[in-house]
């Protein structure tokens, strides 16, 4: 293989020094970059300022998996807080229910109670019934009770309420009865006037606010 030489005959000699020489550079190189950090600090320097340069492109980096944390927490916070107040909500409407039915109860205790007081004593047995239908005209004073045959309702029961007696039944079905209201113009009922043991009849008059004794005699001591 032909050898290149220099116009002085001498062979080209690869760009460089010597390995050997390098070798001494690069560790003078050291020492003195060591004495200098020793001294002044100098790598910390450069390694503050490339760790500030380097920050940006970190950022860069970890920001798009950082942003799709912080957007699986959001949803995975908002499905938790979501449900916790579908729980809340369905907690709150029972609550509410159980109110309501707490309070028809107590006032249905209520209303009892003063059936119960306000009882003769000759009534042995007794049976508590609703209303539901009422028929309240001048011609025709009648209510529907939910109370019939299959609960032991018979016809011309006298029917209650806590001031006293309301009228008596009248049609009786399995599960319903007609109370014809002692208002109703057809409606008599036997009454006693206390004071005097006066007995007559009491007629109805078709107004719910007042009876009347048609069968007093003129000399009857009422007042």
């Amino acid at each position: 293989m032909a050898a290149f030489g220099t116009a002085a005959g001498r062979p080209l000699q690869g760009r460089g020094g010597s390995p050997g020489f390098r070798f001494t550079l690069y560790a003078a190189l050291s020492i003195v970059v060591m004495f200098l950090d020793q001294r002044h600090g100098w790598l910390e320097r450069a390694r503050y300022v490339l760790q500030a340069s380097a920050y940006p492109i970190q950022l860069a980096v970890s920001s798009p998996s950082a942003a799709w944390r912080w957007i699986h927490e959001s949803f995975e916070a908002r499905e938790v807080l979501q449900a916790e107040n579908r729980r809340l909500q369905a907690l709150q409407r029972d609550l509410e229910l159980r109110s309501m039915r707490f309070e028809a109860l107590a006032r249905e205790n209520g209303v009892l109670r003063g059936l119960r007081d306000a009882l003769p004593p000759v009534a042995e047995r007794w049976l508590a019934a609703e209303i539901v239908n009422v028929q309240l005209s001048s011609l025709r004073q009648r209510v529907l009770i939910n109370r019939g045959a299959t609960n032991g309702v018979f016809k011309g029961q006298a029917v209650l309420d806590d001031k006293g007696l309301v009228g008596q039944t009248t049609h009786i079905g399995p599960w319903s009865a007609e109370v014809i209201l002692i208002t109703d113009p057809e409606h008599a009922v036997p009454v006693q006037i206390e004071r005097t043991g006066l007995h007559t009849i009491a007629v109805g008059t078709g107004d719910t606010t007042f009876l009347a004794l048609p069968y007093l005699p003129p000399n009857a001591d009422i007042k």
